[in-house]
């Protein structure tokens, strides 16, 4: 025996890691120097729990690029000879997720090599020295804190806050120096965070100090709520569309679409990316994308969701939020066609075998559910003398069989899913011809005589049969002094008879011949014994 220890986990890892669409498609001018950074890599897992936790482990392709696997920033590893147009290649970034067992997964960067030109060459310059700003206790996550002004702003192509604190509170929009807020400074009342902020596109980085000061909340103030241009989104999702495809995109108006952020109503908008039953939101674009798998399901699903957009530059105010429903159907999917246990089936009947007589069974298998797995059984061709139950699959005799014809016909397996899906056996039936079996006796009724004092073993007579099939002989009732041999139908005798005795003069008995698929025939035996003079007269 043995001790089985069962464990049930809390959740499947069923997602690896995604990256986000705004930050995974950069592009920079093929003159830049090494360790210029290009972009700041956003990844999520939509896993929960543990199966969501993951780190980064490399960046691979083309060489040109290289990542710090701890903050998601991307630099540039090499200088490479300028180009006289733009390139665009794809390198990859693997992540680990920190399940057991953990699933690397892989996600696209798509970088474009801007040709370079003379006048990306100069230096940008900043317009102070020194950039102190005080930031409200309440400030929304998101919400713009200030600018860090850089001249000329077309020479800027990546601003990078420098501080390891500083850098998880504090974010710059690319291609700018706005200076944003990425997590809450509730409870930092009177703190001052000081770090460096440099910018630069080709050549060296330059830098400037700079200071948040963090003060008294303020009244709030309330921007106008965007609106949604309907309340309600249906989408029917298609099979083919349904591995990581976008479903569609709701898209909110408002006087600055740059602070709208996208969530499901009573959910926080903390990742790029929020899921619900498989739906995940991109909450920058709006754009719903469908993570779950294609598994085979009899009904049709529906999912109800409810989408929310606000401006991020005002708090979690119901009243400042706009919301729609968002319904996805996704119809019953038909993935497997029915399976034949086997290519042919065979059978053999007789041809005089009668309408409706039971031939054989087959049977198709569909792992499908619901209705997807339904099987109906037909003959394609329906001229043949067979039919069978549509739901059984017993095939019978239909009509009176041809017994010079063999029979190969093909049943069809059919499930009834839409588009339903069906396979195909071949049944083969041959017939086997009766020939009828003949039986007959030479005579009715055999009269031999047989002389006394004959020895044992003495031939009396044989009776003769006529047959197709081998026939056996038998004498009844069982006669002591005479043997009948069954095959060849001689009669002999089992002792000497003496005509003296008055038993011994005449015998009488039936011969039964019989032959398998014949009725048993008879003929009588009738035997006389004849007295010789064999003995002396008594005085």
């Amino acid at each position: 025996s043995c001790f089985v220890r069962m464990y049930v986990t809390e959740s499947l890892n069923n997602n690896g890691i995604i990256c986000d669409e705004r930050t995974s498609t950069f592009s920079y001018y093929s003159n830049v120097i090494p360790n210029f950074v290009v972009s700041h890599l956003y990844v999520v897992d939509r896993d929960p729990g543990k199966q969501g936790e993951f780190k980064l482990l490399n960046l691979t392709g083309s060489g040109l690029l290289k990542m710090n696997t701890t903050t998601g920033i991307i630099k540039t590893a090499r200088i490479i000879i300028p180009s006289e147009s733009n390139i665009t290649f794809t390198d990859y970034v693997y992540g680990v997720d920190m399940a057991t067992p953990p699933t690397v997964s892989r996600c696209p960067l798509t970088v474009t090599l801007i040709r370079a030109s003379t006048r990306n060459i100069a230096t940008p310059q900043f317009r102070r020295s020194i950039y102190a700003f005080q930031l409200p206790e309440n400030a929304a996550v998101g919400g713009v804190i200030g600018v860090v002004d850089v001249l000329p702003h077309e020479l800027v192509t990546h601003c990078n806050v420098i501080n390891e604190v500083a850098t998880d509170m504090f974010v710059l929009a690319p291609n700018s120096g706005v200076l944003l807020l990425s997590k809450s400074v509730r409870g930092l009342l009177g703190q001052t965070f000081n770090f460096l902020v440099e910018c630069a596109r080709a050549g060296p980085f330059v830098d400037v100090r700079t200071s948040v000061e963090i003060i008294p909340a303020v009244p709030e103030i309330r921007f106008p709520r965007p609106r949604l241009p309907r309340p309600l989104y249906e989408y029917t999702l298609q099979a083919s569309s349904l591995v990581n495809g976008t479903i569609g995109c709701i898209q909110a108006t408002a006087t600055d679409n740059a602070f709208l952020r996208y969530s499901y109503l009573n959910q926080a908008d903390t990742s790029p990316f929020i899921c619900q039953s498989s739906f995940c939101l991109n909450v920058r674009s709006g754009c719903i994308h469908y993570s779950g798998q294609i598994t085979s399901s009899g009904t049709t699903r529906i999912d109800t969701l409810t989408v929310c957009v606000k401006d991020s530059r005002n708090a979690d105010v119901i009243d400042l939020l706009d919301c729609a429903q968002f319904i996805a159907t996704l119809p019953a999917v038909n993935l497997n066609a029915p399976r034949f246990a086997r290519a042919m089936y065979a059978s053999s009947i007789n041809a005089d075998t009668a309408d409706g007589t039971y031939v054989m069974t087959v049977r198709a298998v569909d792992h499908d559910s619901g209705s997807n797995g339904l099987v109906t059984y037909s003959i394609s061709n329906t001229a043949v003398p067979f039919r069978i139950h549509p739901d059984t699959g017993i095939l019978t005799v239909n009509g009176f069989l041809d017994s010079q014809n063999n029979y190969q016909f093909v049943v069809r397996a059919q499930d009834s899913g839409q588009p339903p899906q069906f396979s195909s056996t071949m049944i083969s039936v041959q017939l086997n011809i009766e020939i009828p079996v003949t039986l007959s006796l030479s005579q009715q009724i055999y009269t031999w005589t047989l002389s006394e004092n004959q020895p044992a073993g003495t031939l009396v007579g044989a009776v003769v049969t006529e047959s197709n099939q081998p026939v056996s002989l038998t004498m009844t009732p069982d006669d002591q002094n005479f043997i009948l041999e069954p095959q060849t139908g001689h009669l002999l005798t089992r002792k000497m008879l003496d005509f003296e005795i008055q038993q011994h003069r005449y015998f009488e008995f039936t011969v039964v011949a019989r032959a398998t698929g014949a009725v048993p025939m008879q003929a009588a035996i009738r035997i006389s014994v004849t007295d010789e003079n064999d003995n002396f007269p008594n005085l």
